[in-house]
Order: structure tokens, then C-alpha cells, then sequence
């Protein structure tokens, strides 16, 4: 990749709007979203900055693409410049108010025209509508040039959603005008100085440059970015090339692309694409995925199959990320993924993703709810207890994950996932040295020790929710428990998975700083394996909590084994 130079600067709203400057959003471009929860924030800092201080107020990054010396288009905040142009529009409202109410009619007038022509573009005399400085996309620029930046009573009915999100919020900021009783004077000022103290760092590159790749580099420099919105305009732009694609066929794209975000959800879609992508091409990291996509998708054909597979995959990838969602339940799969998806969810395992993405399209779901529990019982040994590093791994399962695109099977790969299986020597090493910050991580713990719970008591039921842990060494011990044990190593041995039990909510509050003997008694009676197994000690010191989580290590490696499957 060639060196991209940047204009970076701070220009307040008054000069990224002055010297006749235009900007566009491009085509494909998301729709104005913005509700009245980045309304009301934005409302609320503009007020404080203008009534309280002189200081400006910081907007963040502003990121344009020159077409030529006096138009750009936004890459990056038109969310942002679309409200502020509304609020700008809101107070135009007003002043039109007070001409049409014979209030300072000739002043008001002079400033309406004063400051639509500063900021949102003159009047043109014949068809009396605005030559918009801001342009917005092809969804939403006909309603806001037509009513709002033409100052008509807006259309309220069958209108799309955006169009009535961009009436909305112009209503909204007149009712805040209106209920600071401002007069013509006053509004002009209020507008005058929000333009003067908004703070942008413009970030402009050339038009040579194309967005995907200027998307890329700032990525990399820091300068975060959405996502969905720079690869839709990049897909769509090579399906569309020279504006050929009739309206219908756009159309019927826009809601393919709605159905992916919806699908997905609150989960990040950045991560959804490196794991689509890697399980059909070699593995690619964050920083090298959009170089990757941009080299290999040129055609119209390529972008629409690249389309496709996301809107396929969607629903599963987003099903991955919850043991509960209902698709498990439609395939009659939930009580064969719940535990280990639950397992993979709670910590945060993701490498895997894009082979289970790969394993639900091509396989049976007897045999992917197999390779699912093989994937748990790798990542608890491999990333949760022996904590090795993901980048062997990360390679092994894309290298499995194209494998079976293409066809291999589960027993071939079954064999392939060995190779990040660690040992049982080198599992049970490393649980029976096995530290849990249990502030941070109690339902990990809780977790590991209700599966060992339920390998000892096959027959009974277990709800961690409802469970607590006991530290019989307390996490924060009182002197009596610090002479007992010893000042020396106490911190680490209470965060021992050795020092834990299960403990029902009254259990835990009952046993608290108790000494060990008294606790002894208490968890004898209790109805749990690993309690009993404690009560048996005669003393709690370090070679009994060595003791105890090499047995915890015996059992775990019992329970978390591929050999199951051979």
C-alpha cells in the first residue's frame, strides 16, 4: 500500500460550513439514525458550552474525501453534521415563526437569509428550494432538501423511518428553542456561537484515495471508524458501478443488509466478518482483513456472493454468542450445545468461531454438536487453564475451518485439533497451580467447580446461578486466620482453585471468617463432593490446598477429554 497524506486540522462548524464548501454522504451510506438519547446529549453540551463558558466543544473526528477543490464527501460524521444542520434548520424554523407573526419582520428576515446562506446553502429564486451545502443519501436527501432545508411544514405521512427521524429531531430542537423564549436576536446569537465553539479535527485525504482504504489506514492509526458502514458503501459501490444498478435491485440490497444488522444484533460485526472471511481464505488479523477484502472482491458477482454469505451466516454467528438463543431450540439442539456454548461464552472464547461457522453449514448437527464439545474441552484446557497463547491456535483452526468448507469431516478433523490439546500431564500441571481473582471471574469459578461437582454426583442437579463460592481461606482474612495460616503466601493460596467449594448464599454468610475447624463441620453436612472431600482434612494450610486442587486436577481431566470421541 502507497502512502496516503493527510489535511488534518481543527475547524469549528463555521469553517468546515464556510468558503462554499459542499459535502456529501455518500450514496450507500447509512440513513440518518439518531434518536433523542444523542439529541438530548448533544443539546445538553451545546447549552452548557454556549450559557457557561466561552470554551469549544470537542466533536471528534471528521473524516472527508476531496472529489474536487470545494466538494467533499463524509466518510466518517455525517451523524453528526446531519443534527447540527437540523439544529441550525430548527432555529430558521423560529425565526420564520417570528416573520410570519410581525415580529421585527424586516430584521428577522435579514438574519434568516444571513444564516441559511452561511450554513445551509442558498435559496435558489426560481424553484425556491436550497442548494444544500450538506447533501445527504439517496434515502433521505429528497425529504430534507424538500421540506426541512426549504423551511416547509414537513410531510408526516408514509415517509420511511430515517425521513421521520430527521423531522423529529428538527421538532425536537425547536421545542428547546421555543422553550428558551428566544427572540430573533437571540437565536441568531445562539446560532452564531454554537457554529464558533463546535470543534471538529477534519481529516481530508484525495480523491484518488479510495474510502475502504482510507477506512483501513485510520483504523490502524487510531482513528476508529464504523465498520458496517464502510464496508456497505464498499460493496455496494462495486455493484453499482457507473450507477447502473436499477432502483429495485438497490432496494432489495438495502434490506439484505438491514437483515445482517439485525441478525447480529448487539454483537460486533468487525469480529463477524474476520470470522466469516477466515474460514473460507487464509487467516487474516484485524489490522489486514479490509486489505484482504478489497484485493479479492473487484467484480460485481464477487461483492453480491460476499453479500450473500454474510446474510446466510449471520444468524448463526449471533446464535454462537448465546447458549440461549432460541435458534438452538427451533433445531431441537438445546440440551446438546447449552453446556459448551455456555462454557465458550463465559470465557470469551472466540478463536474457534469461523470453524463452528464452517461445521454448521457443511456438517449434520449430531456431528457439529460433537466438534462443539471438543471445542470446549480444547479451549478449557488449552486457553482457560494452561493459558497458551492464541496465535498457534488461531492458525490451526482457520487451517480446519477451510478444511472443512471444503469437505474434510469431523474424525479428520478431530485428529487436526490435537495438535492444541494440551496433555493430561500438562493439564493437571497446570490446574493444580491454577489462581481465579474471584472478584473478577466468580462465575468462571463457579462454573469449573459445578462440572467437577456434577462428575462426582452424577444424579444431582446444579443451578451455579444460584450458587456463591466459599473461600475456607478467606479472600480478606482476619488476624486470627493469619496467625493460623501465615502471613506468606496467603494472598495467593486464597485465590487457589484448591481453597474453593460451592456454597448456597446462606452457607457462605454462615461459614465467613470462621476458623477452619469450625467450617470443617459445617461443610461435612453439606451436600456437596468437593466440601466433604475438604471436611476430611484435619488442618487448612498450604499442602492441604496443594492436596486438594491436585485432586480438583485428577477429576477435571476426567471430565474435559477428546478421547470421548475416539
Amino acid at each position: 500500500m502507497g502512502t496516503i497524506n493527510f489535511d488534518t486540522s481543527n475547524k469549528s462548524f463555521r469553517e468546515v460550513l464556510g468558503n462554499g464548501l459542499k459535502y456529501q454522504v455518500p450514496r450507500f451510506q447509512r440513513d440518518y439514525a439518531w434518536t433523542d438519547e444523542q439529541w438530548s446529549d448533544l443539546w445538553q453540551d451545546i447549552d452548557e458550552v454556549i450559557t457557561d463558558s466561552e470554551e469549544e466543544h470537542y466533536m471528534g473526528y471528521l473524516v472527508l474525501q476531496r472529489v474536487d477543490e470545494k466538494t467533499f464527501i463524509i466518510i466518517d460524521g455525517q451523524q453528526r453534521l446531519t443534527t447540527i444542520t437540523l439544529i441550525i434548520i430548527a432555529g430558521l424554523y423560529i425565526l420564520k415563526e417570528l416573520i410570519e407573526a410581525g415580529q421585527q419582520s424586516d430584521k428577522n428576515q435579514k438574519r434568516l437569509e444571513a444564516l441559511r446562506t452561511s450554513y445551509i446553502g442558498a435559496l435558489d429564486p426560481v424553484s425556491l428550494t436550497v442548494e444544500n451545502k450538506l447533501t445527504l443519501n439517496r434515502n433521505n436527501q429528497d425529504y430534507f432538501k424538500t421540506y426541512l432545508a426549504s423551511l416547509e411544514k414537513p410531510r408526516v405521512s408514509r415517509i420511511k423511518k430515517s425521513e421521520r427521524q430527521l423531522a423529529d429531531a428538527c421538532r425536537y430542537f425547536q421545542d428547546k428553542l421555543r422553550a428558551a423564549q428566544f427572540n430573533g436576536e437571540r437565536i441568531a446569537n445562539f446560532i452564531d456561537r454554537m457554529a464558533s465553539l463546535l470543534l471538529f479535527t477534519t481529516i481530508r485525504v484525495g480523491s484518488e484515495v479510495n474510502a475502504y482504504r482510507v477506512f483501513e489506514t485510520l483504523n490502524a492509526r487510531g482513528v476508529q471508524l464504523s465498520t458496517p458502514d464502510l464496508l456497505k458503501n464498499f460493496l455496494f459501490a462495486i455493484i453499482d458501478q457507473g450507477n447502473a444498478t436499477h432502483e429495485t435491485r438497490i432496494q432489495e440490497l438495502e434490506v439484505q443488509w438491514g437483515q445482517i444488522l439485525t441478525q447480529l444484533g448487539k454483537h460486533d460485526f468487525t469480529r463477524y466478518l474476520l470470522s466469516e472471511w477466515n474460514r473460507r481464505n487464509p487467516l487474516a488479523r484485524k489490522n489486514d482483513l479490509f486489505k484482504r477484502i478489497k484485493r479479492s472482491i473487484v467484480t460485481p458477482e464477487q461483492a453480491f456472493g460476499h453479500l450473500r454469505n454474510l446474510d446466510r451466516n449471520a444468524e448463526v454467528y449471533a446464535a454462537l454468542q448465546d447458549y440461549r438463543d432460541e435458534f438452538w431450540a427451533i433445531h431441537n439442539l438445546s440440551q446438546h450445545v447449552e453446556q459448551s456454548l455456555r462454557a465458550l461464552n463465559l470465557f470469551n472464547v472466540v478463536q474457534p468461531q469461523g470453524l463452528l461457522l464452517s461445521a454448521w453449514e457443511k456438517w449434520s448437527s449430531q456431528d457439529f454438536s460433537k466438534l462443539l464439545r471438543a471445542i470446549e474441552i480444547i479451549s478449557i484446557r488449552y486457553n482457560v487453564v494452561c493459558q497458551k497463547p492464541a496465535k498457534e491456535q488461531e492458525g490451526i483452526y482457520n487451517s480446519i475451518a477451510r478444511e472443512i468448507f471444503n469437505g474434510k469431516g469431523f474424525d479428520q478433523s478431530l485428529r487436526d485439533l490435537r495438535k492444541v490439546y494440551p496433555s493430561d500431564d500438562e493439564f493437571k500441571h497446570s490446574f493444580s497451580t491454577r489462581t481465579f481473582k474471584t472478584r473478577q471471574s466468580s462465575k468462571k469459578v463457579r462454573h469449573i467447580l459445578a462440572r467437577i461437582e456434577q462428575h462426582l454426583q452424577p444424579s444431582i442437579q446444579i443451578d451455579e446461578a444460584s450458587l456463591t463460592l466459599e473461600h475456607v481461606l478467606p479472600e480478606h482474612p482476619e488476624d486470627h486466620w493469619i496467625q493460623y495460616f501465615g502471613e506468606e503466601g496467603i494472598e495467593e493460596y486464597s485465590d487457589r482453585l484448591g481453597n474453593m467449594t460451592l456454597a448456597t448464599a446462606g452457607q457462605n454468610t454462615v461459614l465467613g471468617q470462621k476458623a477452619f475447624e469450625e467450617k470443617r463441620g459445617i461443610l461435612q453436612k453439606g451436600p456437596y463432593a468437593i466440601s466433604q472431600k475438604i471436611a476430611r482434612y484435619p488442618e487448612w494450610k498450604r499442602d492441604q490446598i496443594e492436596s486438594c486442587q491436585s485432586w480438583m486436577a485428577e477429576q477435571a481431566s476426567a471430565i474435559w477429554r477428546v478421547s470421548q470421541f475416539e
